[in-house]
């Protein structure tokens, strides 16, 4: 399993060439947010303090809309109304040399909020700073959720968030730590992943 890092760009792929994976989102909440995630909790807007923030999404698809290339992309794209994310300019640009295809030039369009988060994205005042994108053919989304649940930086923000097809778990998590605990997180990643 290799790893691609660009120095210009916070982008960090794991794996080979499979089109589908598993990722995990690095959000920075620069302000106190307050936002609905959609219908989650009955549409109860929901406390974002500022500081880090954990996703992890899955992209299990060969082709369309499900692969990871274009999942990631969606991440990096907010509402019609809105600026995408600044993340977005570098997966289109070196989406191909990342090995996460040609599929990253595809044009801009805006996106229907769907996820929870993506109204967390959506906000101005919080920026897509990482991505970890790990190709993969196995489901490890819950696994990922699951290391990240147990791990003393993370806090949950709001049980289920981020989690409707895992009961009893979350997805969306803060993280309270330094620059190192982001620094050693693909080494982290890759240790979870690999198989026994």
């Amino acid at each position: 399993m290799h790893q691609k890092l660009f120095v210009d760009a916070p982008v960090v792929v794991l794996g080979d060439t499979q089109p589908s994976g598993v990722y995990v989102l690095r959000l920075h909440v620069q302000q106190p947010l307050v936002v609905a995630c959609g219908r989650f909790k009955g549409g109860q807007p929901l406390l974002f303090p500022p500081g880090d923030y954990v996703y992890v999404g899955s992209a299990l698809g060969v082709r369309g809309s499900s692969t990871l290339a274009n999942r990631l992309l969606r991440h990096a794209t907010r509402a019609a109304d809105r600026p995408p994310q600044p993340l977005r300019a570098t997966l289109v640009k070196h989406g191909d040399a990342l090995g996460l295809g040609d599929n990253c030039a595809l044009p801009l369009r805006p996106k229907k909020l769907f996820w929870h988060v993506d109204y967390v994205l959506n906000e101005l005042t919080v920026e897509l700073r990482q991505i970890f994108a790990l190709r993969t053919t196995r489901p490890l989304e819950k696994t990922l959720a699951q290391f990240f649940e147990a791990d003393p930086a993370t806090f949950i923000v709001e049980s289920g968030i981020g989690a409707q097809d895992h009961p009893g778990h979350t997805h969306l998590l803060r993280v309270q730590a330094d620059e190192a605990w982001w620094a050693g997180l693909p080494a982290k990643l890759r240790h979870v992943i690999t198989p026994a």
